[in-house]
């Protein structure tokens, strides 16, 4: 009798050779992950600690019987299959490195078959592992199982060890104790079951964690892309208009310099007081730049700022007609930056004689328009490289909910339409 149950104990350890060895081909290697390693480690040291006290029982038990190292090897390697299926549980819930699928349903099926088989054995052959055998065996079964599975299997596993129970102690136990031991196994696989919604829970954390710093990454970077944008358009507007303002009136000074000096002394002091606003401008600029609050916004209306454009002599003319709108700070900042934009590429590209700046509100939008009588373009072609004025444009404009038109043809001069919609005409969620 004693023969006959080692050997059917020994053939219960065939799954779990075949787990770990992988054979057949088809079923998944073991991948022991490397933050789990440690735990094993830990996990293999305690388990030698019963299984020890449980050899040292069995001994002393088969003394009387005859030779005891057939019993001692029996126990040992039912445990070492048992451990080794244990290890494999992880598996269940790894993707595989070769195909990128969870475990297929026939290693599933394997594992259990040895994991309950081990633990069977193991419960027959030594009564002193029984308690820590079934509980740890419920506590995986938990960890490892859908909830569905549980339904349908946890309670006949728990009556079939209660039954393994009974049928090795002396002397057998009362219901009592039955029902005892069956509430203790439920309640390890409950726990095994939260342990499980648990680490689901935090392995959602940490994927939601990952995908928000991702995003806050992506987000950053897209913030500084508009930061370079915004600092691009003001240094073009800025900067860049002066620049070329102060170059056309420095070319008129020196053609009026020996036949109209006055003339000359005129452009050159405009030309210096441009400097001078281009400086005291720049200066704002990188102060705004440095501040924590929002970019402040012009001290003079927008009508006065538009005005400035019709000033300087030595130019093509500038007709102005304005109407007084209501805009946010945003908006008028747009805008001044457009028309003076404009402007200057019909004073400098175009070569116009006469240029119209309109500015009026309708129920609908608010509308700039800049027309000229200059060379005009190709509003077909590309823009040549190096030019990013019409860019900075609509760029403007876009970050507004606006639009912008151009009507252009060679020799037939240009109109640029800037249209703004007034239903984001006090909006703060817009700002450049």
């Amino acid at each position: 009798m004693e023969a006959l149950r080692s050997g059917w104990a020994l053939v219960a350890c065939l799954p779990a050779l075949i787990l770990f060895w992988r054979w057949p081909p088809h079923l998944q290697p073991p991948h022991l992950q490397p933050q789990r390693l440690l735990f094993w480690q830990r996990g293999v040291l305690l388990a030698l600690i019963p299984l020890g006290i449980a050899s040292v029982q069995v001994a002393q038990s088969q003394a009387a019987f005859g030779p005891v190292w057939w019993p001692l090897l029996t126990l040992w390697a039912v445990g070492i299959s048992y451990v080794l299926t244990l290890i494999r549980t992880d598996d269940l819930d790894t993707v595989d490195l070769d195909t990128g699928r969870l475990p297929s349903k026939a290693f599933e099926r394997l594992l259990l078959v040895s994991l309950l088989a081990t633990t069977a054995s193991l419960l027959i052959l030594s009564p002193s592992l029984q308690f820590f055998v079934a509980v740890t065996t419920m506590l995986f079964l938990g960890m490892h199982q859908p909830l569905g599975w549980h339904l349908r299997y946890t309670l006949p596993i728990v009556a079939v060890f209660v039954w393994l129970f009974s049928l090795t102690a002396s002397p057998s136990p009362g219901l009592l104790d039955a029902l005892s031991n069956a509430a203790g196994l439920l309640m390890t696989a409950v726990f095994g079951v939260l342990l499980r919604r648990s680490r689901q829970l935090v392995e959602e954390l940490e994927t939601a964690n990952t995908k928000l710093a991702l995003q806050a990454a992506q987000a950053e970077e897209l913030a500084v892309l508009r930061e370079r944008s915004r600092l691009a358009r003001e240094l073009h507007d800025t900067l860049g208009h002066a620049l070329t303002t102060i170059t056309v009136q420095l070319e008129a000074a020196e053609l009026s310099l020996e036949r109209r000096p006055d003339k000359a002394r005129i452009l050159l002091g405009q030309s210096r007081e441009l400097s001078r606003a281009a400086t005291s401008e720049l200066r704002l600029s990188l102060s705004d730049l440095r501040s924590e609050v929002s970019p402040s916004t012009p001290d003079q209306s927008m009508l006065a700022q538009l005005s400035v454009l019709a000033q300087p002599e030595g130019l093509p003319a500038v007709q102005l007609n304005l109407t007084d709108v209501q805009l946010s700070p945003q908006q008028q900042h747009a805008l001044i930056r457009i028309a003076s934009e404009a402007v200057q590429n019909a004073r400098r590209h175009a070569h116009a004689r006469q240029i119209s700046v309109e500015l009026r509100q309708t129920p609908q939008d608010t509308r700039l328009s800049v027309s000229d009588d200059g060379q005009g373009f190709d509003t077909r072609q590309p823009t040549a490289p190096g030019h990013y004025g019409l860019a900075g444009m609509r760029e403007r404009l876009v970050l507004l909910g606006g639009q912008l038109e151009i009507d252009s043809s060679p020799g037939g001069g240009t109109r640029v339409v800037a249209r703004l919609p007034r239903s984001l005409a006090f909006s703060e969620a817009n700002i450049l």
